[in-house]
């Protein structure tokens, strides 16, 4: 008598990483308080800013890395199984 087997599944995972960090140097002079871009530059037109921190940052804030980043994905899966010698 042989046995046959089919487990399958499926699989969902959403992963997002928020990301912020803003750099400021005593030595640096007050720059002009900059903030994340709201403008497209290919269409002129305003759009939504998706940074963790969308206000202008305060004077002396050189630099700043404000994303949120990620992926999602889906996947099914299965198995067919059986055995090739019979039980003894």
């Amino acid at each position: 008598m042989t046995g046959a087997c089919a487990p399958g599944g499926a699989f969902w995972d959403q992963y997002r990483i928020h990301e912020q960090a803003d750099w400021h140097y005593g030595t640096s002079p007050n720059f002009y308080p900059i903030g994340p871009p709201s403008i497209d530059p290919n269409t002129l037109t305003n759009h939504p800013v998706t940074s963790n921190n969308p206000n202008v940052r305060l004077p002396g804030d050189v630099f700043f890395d404000d994303i949120t980043r990620g992926y999602e994905q889906t996947a099914a899966f299965t198995s067919i199984d059986f055995d090739i010698v019979p039980r003894f």
